[in-house]
């Protein structure tokens, strides 16, 4: 349901993981209104679905301050984009319970290494003759 009546600030939008209607602010779309449902819902499916978006930045987060940018802090090279996407996507398929880690050896680099803690975390340790990880 578009709305294209610029004096109204609100628009009802479906949450898509329990049908429920909710208002949310105005719109460009009727998807756009849904996912903006989907957001501000509080059923167990759009509560799980952000605490699975918050536990995949988190990793990501993780992963780019010990590999990607953040790396020079600690004195070590940045990887490259396409092994910073890797385990990113990694880090993605953990969060969703599709594998439980991996190790991987950048030739030249280090070794990337990513599991799962008894907490539901990921450990992230990065080796190459010295270790740093970090928990998120």
């Amino acid at each position: 349901m578009e709305n294209n009546n610029s004096e109204r600030s609100y628009i009802r939008g479906v949450c898509r993981y329990c049908g429920q209607a909710l208002i949310v602010s105005l719109s460009e779309s009727q998807e756009e209104a849904d996912e903006k449902a989907a957001e501000e819902c509080d059923c167990d499916g759009a509560v799980k679905a952000r605490r699975t978006r918050e536990r995949i930045q988190n990793a990501t987060d993780g992963i780019e301050k010990i590999f990607g940018s953040g790396a020079a802090d600690a004195d070590y090279e940045p990887l490259g984009a396409a092994a910073l996407e890797y385990l990113k996507a990694t880090a993605t398929l953990m969060v969703e319970e599709i594998i439980e880690g991996v190790s991987v050896k950048i030739p030249g680099v280090c070794v990337a290494k990513l599991s799962m803690t008894g907490k539901g975390n990921i450990k992230i340790c990065r080796s190459e003759g010295r270790t740093r990880t970090i928990e998120s």
